[in-house]
């Protein structure tokens, strides 16, 4: 009976204690889904405040702004002590501060803060160079503020990125303040923030270079010649589509098989001229493609890059033909070389914007070039003919005033230069007319012919060239053997022995072949006045020379200045 009663009590004890076991099985069980749960709800909460954070976040305008938000979201939505936010310059080697949180827990702008990129630990340095990772957290790491420590805590940083993956920047944090151990149940909101973030940026980035682009498009257009318009596209795409090297060519307008340089980037990333570069148009399957599709960026990736000839290293090559109605316009080569980042779909659509609109000008700003340099062609031969036609005008009215033979001034000239003389002269100083008669000619002329005479004549004119060779002494030949010398330079007594001179020097010339050959002259010196004409004053010296032939030839006969005086004679 007690043995039953024994097992009784066990069989009831052991069925409490499995009951027991159970229930705290079932207890355990229900504990971790409460745990689960709780994690999903806060896991909720944080997605749900990073998501109502960031609607706030799409309506900022400037890079400052977003990020002055984004810290403030992250503080006093999920309770982080502090926030700063921070953007790396490539090109510098370093990264700066935008706005973030001081050591007491205060909001202030960064944006003047700059820091070499080898400050920062090599732990978030790996992070940034994995385009994969989005998130690290270090628990136990001494705290900065302004590159002083202040603490001790864990430190996290949130990578943003661009569509390529490359790092933009990031946002920092620790527990400084409150030293509250990191919650990891908001780690998946800060990476979906993170990268929220990171495509606001890169559309507020994008929204500004194509603000810049289309301001500088408006400077480009005040270019004024095509090198110009060409050294402003390749700053521009260095500084604003962040381009790591382009070069820019031209076809050569004499030559259709060359390409002319422009502007390019060295090696050193150095904007520099290269007009003094041509080559041939390059034949290679990237340029293939691009003459094949006009006005289209195509792109190799993990190719040679050259400069000046010659092999400089490898990574993706881009390369754009620009063509106006079906002409080559320019040639674009771009690549990245210094910096070895890849292309993104932003840059992409940048470059095919800017170059669409580049190409636009160009055309019409080498269109003007052509236009001015066939205008200036043709004013050029235009005023190279009328210099002929003047030049040849200058030679015929010359031949008009120029006696053929002896290439003294004919009777026309002579008629000319005597009014001109005249009018210039009146109630001023007195200008002398002298004419001159060949005695004998006649003779020489019927007795040795025409050739000899011509020969004789041209004698005297040269005696007269040498005689007389003040430039205001005009000498002419009247016709046959009669010649006529208007002189104003001098007094007329100074005249008589030039005069005379003829006569003599004249007669030694001849005296040896031809025995009756002389010169009788025959003058007259007035101050030209109303009362007088160019006829009459001729008249005095036809006079004067009628005179001295009368008298005997080879003599000068001079008429005084007063008309009513007896005309002087030299008799040689």
């Amino acid at each position: 009976m007690l043995a039953t009663v024994l097992q009784q009590f066990w069989l009831t004890q052991s069925i409490k204690l499995l009951a027991a076991e159970k229930r705290r099985a079932v207890d355990h069980q229900y504990g971790l889904i409460l745990n689960k749960l709780q994690t999903q709800t806060r896991r909720h909460q944080a997605m749900s405040k990073v998501a109502l954070g960031v609607a706030a976040l799409t309506a900022t305008r400037t890079e400052f702004d977003l990020l002055k938000e984004s810290v403030k979201l992250l503080r006093e939505e999920l309770g982080i002590d502090r926030v700063g936010t921070f953007l790396i310059e490539h090109k510098a080697s370093r990264y700066h501060g935008i706005f973030g949180t001081d050591d007491q827990g205060c909001y202030r702008d960064e944006s003047n803060d700059y820091y070499p990129y080898t400050q920062l630990d090599p732990r978030f340095l790996s992070v940034l160079s994995n385009p994969n990772s989005w998130f690290h957290l270090v628990t136990d790491i001494t705290l900065y503020h302004l590159q002083q420590p202040i603490g001790h805590g864990w430190n996290a940083m949130v990578v943003l990125r661009n569509e390529s993956l490359e790092p933009l920047g990031w946002i920092a944090m620790d527990n400084l303040l409150t030293q509250k151990p990191f919650d990891n149940d908001i780690q998946e909101a800060l990476e979906v923030f993170a990268k929220t973030v990171s495509r606001i940026l890169v559309e507020i980035r994008h929204n500004n270079r194509v603000r810049m682009i289309s301001q500088a498009l408006q400077l480009m257009s005040q270019a004024r010649n095509s090198l110009e318009i060409c050294r402003q596209a390749v700053e521009i795409s260095v500084s604003q589509l962040d381009i790591d090297r382009i070069g820019i060519f031209l076809p050569c307008d004499t030559d259709p098989d060359l390409l002319l340089g422009t502007y390019g980037v060295d090696t050193d990333g150095v904007i520099r001229e290269e007009s003094y570069f041509s080559m041939p148009y390059p034949k290679t399957p990237l340029f293939d493609q691009a003459y094949a599709n006009p006005n289209t960026l195509v792109l190799m990736n993990d190719v040679p890059l050259w400069h000046d000839r010659k092999i400089v290293g490898h990574g993706w090559n881009a390369a754009i033909a620009l063509s106006v109605d079906n002409q080559l316009i320019a040639l674009i080569c771009a690549d990245n070389l210094l910096r070895q980042r890849l292309l993104s779909e932003h840059q992409h659509e940048l470059i095919q914007l800017f170059t669409r609109n580049f190409g636009e000008m160009l055309a019409r700003l080498r269109g003007q070039e052509k236009l001015e340099k066939l205008n200036k062609t043709l004013e050029e031969r235009i005023t190279e003919r009328t210099k002929e036609l003047q030049s040849l005008n200058q030679r015929l009215a010359q031949a008009a005033r120029t006696d053929s033979l002896t290439q003294l001034y004919n009777r026309r000239a002579y008629e000319e230069f005597i009014q001109e003389c005249w009018q210039t002269h009146q109630g001023q100083l007195p200008i002398t007319l002298a004419v001159m008669d060949l005695d004998g000619f006649k003779a020489v002329n019927d007795q040795l012919g025409h050739q000899v005479g011509d020969e004789v004549l041209r004698l005297f004119s040269n005696l007269l060239r040498e005689t007389f060779h003040h430039p205001s002494v005009r000498i002419a030949r009247l016709g046959g053997d009669e010649f006529a010398v208007i002189m104003s330079d001098r007094e007329p007594p100074s005249h008589l022995a030039l005069l005379a001179q003829i006569i003599t020097e004249f007669e030694l010339k001849t005296a040896q072949r031809f025995q009756d050959l002389s010169v009788s002259i025959g003058a007259a010196s007035v101050v030209p006045n109303a009362e007088m004409n160019t006829d009459s004053f001729f008249s005095l010296a036809d006079q004067a020379l009628y005179q001295a032939k009368a008298s005997g030839k080879k003599q000068l006969v001079v008429y005084p200045l007063a008309q009513n005086d007896p005309a002087w004679m030299i008799n040689l």
